[in-house]
């Protein structure tokens, strides 16, 4: 018969959590994907989805998320609650996956949350990007959530950009002229 397994321990917050207010927090974490698809003794010989589906099956339980990739926000919660929450992660199964796979794991109070997000000023067609400053994918110019403010409206190309814009690998579709925008 195994032996127990014994509980993971809790480890109070600093003094200073106490004042936190209410607000929006964050949960940010980096997995080793080595340690966790490696063979034994390097690793568990897992898929990453797996422990990527605990954690996210936690954090949401927990209010939490998803803000971009492993970066996960809760708009109405405590900082005890975040502190918590990121302690809880260590449930997932096999018991020691992620104390052994953990590269960083991290909490954000974001005070301002909006305050200081310039992402729709970024996007095309935002404030910050109001016209096309060079030849862009033709998809990805439609699909812009703020496409109708660029000026001048964007149109497809004649011909393919040449030479193609910087870190851009030529291809077939790449040398088609209206996948291309200016």
């Amino acid at each position: 018969m195994a032996a127990p397994i014994p509980p993971p321990i809790f480890i109070l917050p600093p003094p200073p959590f106490a004042i936190l207010p209410v607000g929006a927090y964050g949960i940010s974490y980096d997995i080793s994907t080595n340690a966790t698809e490696r063979d034994l003794p390097d690793g568990w010989n897992s898929r990453r989805a797996r422990t990527y589906n605990q954690l996210i099956a936690l954090l949401n339980a927990a209010g939490f998320d998803r803000h971009q990739y492993s970066d996960y926000r809760s708009l109405a919660t405590t900082g005890f609650i975040t502190w918590a929450t990121m302690w809880n992660l260590r449930n997932i199964n096999p018991p020691m996956k992620l104390e052994s796979t953990v590269i960083g794991m991290k909490m954000q109070f974001y005070h301002h949350a909006f305050l200081f997000d310039i992402t729709a000023d970024l996007q095309l067609g935002g404030a910050g990007a109001p016209t096309l400053r060079g030849p862009t994918p033709a998809n990805l110019v439609q699909q812009a959530p703020l496409m109708g403010n660029l000026l001048p409206v964007p149109a497809p190309l004649v011909a393919p950009p040449v030479p193609l814009p910087v870190h851009t690998r030529a291809s077939q579709s790449a040398g088609v002229p209206i996948n291309w925008m200016r």
